[in-house]
């Protein structure tokens, strides 16, 4: 895995995958905030969550786990329940683009409920564990690499 120490560490935000909450934050430095938001269809039934990473310094931040400032998705920071149930993108590393961390999703004992898109989490719980870098991940894009 991409810049993962052998050593466990703990998870930087965990939470019930089915959870009500609309958001779950977390610092990631001094600087950086992970944020976790509920991610709703028009009924408003939860289908997924939509993690971010923000800087307090810069105004209206953009969400440095996007790589390109265009197109759309599904990214890897959207962790919809129907990716993870076709395996689409279950586990994954995301890229703090501009910062010297990775963050590693994983899925403990996820199940999910629904068809299709309509899918949502019904069990489990979701963990961010932060993994500081030696040197800074490339900077965002405006255009597609």
């Amino acid at each position: 895995m991409l810049g993962v120490s052998a050593v466990a560490a703990a998870p930087l935000l965990s939470f019930k995958a089915a959870a009500k909450d609309a958001k779950f934050t977390a610092a990631l430095s001094k600087d950086l905030t992970l944020i976790a938001e509920r991610n709703v269809d028009a009924d408003g039934k939860g289908i997924g969550w939509d993690l971010s990473v923000v800087d307090a310094r810069v105004k209206d931040s953009p969400n440095f786990l996007m790589e390109c400032l265009c197109g759309h998705g599904p990214f890897p920071s959207e962790l919809f329940a129907w990716t993870v149930r076709d395996d689409k993108m279950a586990a994954r590393v995301l890229h703090v683009y501009g910062y010297p961390f990775d963050l590693k999703v994983t899925f403990a004992g996820v199940k999910i409920g629904g068809k299709e898109y309509a899918a949502g989490y019904t069990d489990g719980a979701i963990e961010v564990t932060a993994v500081p870098l030696a040197k800074p991940n490339p900077k965002q894009t405006k255009t597609p690499r």
